[in-house]
């Protein structure tokens, strides 16, 4: 994925996190239907979600996904970037995740969850 195209990514992850309304936000991705997806938000308590990029394999998804979660973790401590990240993302400990059925077909996403 291109620099520049992370970076615009990151600069949509910092918008959300420095709203008021964001208490708490986590990072992730997935290869499920969005739609269908977003039951699994609200039961773990998530009030939103916005995907940031979709119709990825597994590769690119699993690349954005790990580029937005470590710079939640090398974020300057004061900011919200930082503050607002869930305890996982804090940690910097990144997780290879679930293994796609079908790894090299576009039908990954990149998301960002958030509770107010």
């Amino acid at each position: 994925m291109q620099k520049k195209r992370l970076e615009a990514h990151l600069e949509t992850m910092r918008a959300i996190a420095a709203s008021k309304s964001v208490r708490q936000f986590y990072i992730g991705f997935t290869s499920r239907d969005p739609f269908r997806y977003w039951a699994w938000y609200r039961r773990n308590g998530w009030d939103h979600a916005v995907i940031f990029a979709d119709w990825l394999t597994e590769m690119e998804a699993k690349v954005l996904e790990k580029y937005l979660q470590e710079r939640c973790y090398k974020a300057d401590k004061r900011t919200p970037l930082w503050q607002k990240a869930d305890a996982a993302l804090q940690k910097g400990r990144y997780y290879l995740g679930a293994k796609s059925p079908s790894p090299k077909k576009k039908i990954h996403a990149v998301y960002m969850a958030w509770w107010g």
